[in-house]
């Protein structure tokens, strides 16, 4: 049987995120990206729980929960896009999120969405990969639309990854939900790190997955 996970979504809600380069907008699409994530997860180990931390100038913080709904309440319209990321204060809040996981068993894990610069230094991210890999907390970081920062954040990525449970995805164009379906976003701490462009997005599995969007989104309207 899988064994459940406490999750935390870091989305990036700066200003960059307006853009319309990944549709319908690089905020929705990790919103779309973030609630499949959590929707396939959920339905897979009913015991997982979800939290979500925003790392914009304008700060939000929903707790773990196994309610979707409750999960994913607070993420607003472009009127909540502002400033730049904090990458830092996004990893050292879901940390602090998941001291808080319902069971100790539960595998912990990071998902953190990347479309803007990063400007905490190298060494801050280092140490915090490290902390990161001692309490043994998985890190997957989306980068998209950003590739100026990939040297730095791969470096994160080194830091963190223990028994092969962190990874970074770079997702250079198209619809960002259907380029993470076969990569260890999706998979967990099992599979080698991938380039999400090779994926197959016409499977059954896909058709699956943007069914299960489809429904978790109705919900949460």
């Amino acid at each position: 049987q899988a064994v459940p996970e406490a999750i935390v979504f870091c989305l990036d809600n700066s200003e960059f995120a307006r853009a319309q380069d990944y549709p319908p907008s690089r905020w929705e699409a990790q919103q779309e990206a973030a609630i499949m994530i959590a929707t396939i997860n959920i339905q897979s180990k009913p015991e997982s729980t979800v939290g979500v931390v925003s790392m914009g100038q304008k700060r939000f913080v929903n707790s773990l929960t196994s309610n979707l709904t409750e999960a994913f309440s607070n993420l607003c319209h472009s009127s909540f896009l502002d400033g730049k990321i904090n990458l830092q204060y996004g990893l050292e809040t879901a940390q602090a999120l998941l001291k808080n996981k319902p069971k100790k068993e539960h595998l912990q894990r990071i998902i953190a969405f990347v479309c803007s610069p990063v400007e905490t230094r190298f060494e801050k991210l280092w140490k915090l990969g490290k902390t990161l890999r001692k309490k043994k907390i998985a890190l997957n970081l989306v980068c998209f639309g950003n590739g100026d920062d990939i040297d730095k954040l791969q470096e994160l990525v080194e830091h963190t990854k223990f028994q092969e449970n962190s990874h970074l995805i770079l997702v250079s164009q198209g619809m960002l939900s259907d380029s993470l379906l076969n990569t260890p976003v999706i998979d967990g701490y099992t599979q080698p790190e991938v380039n999400a462009l090779e994926n197959n997005e016409d499977s059954e599995y896909a058709k699956a997955i943007k069914a299960s969007l489809e429904q978790a989104k109705k919900h949460q309207e």
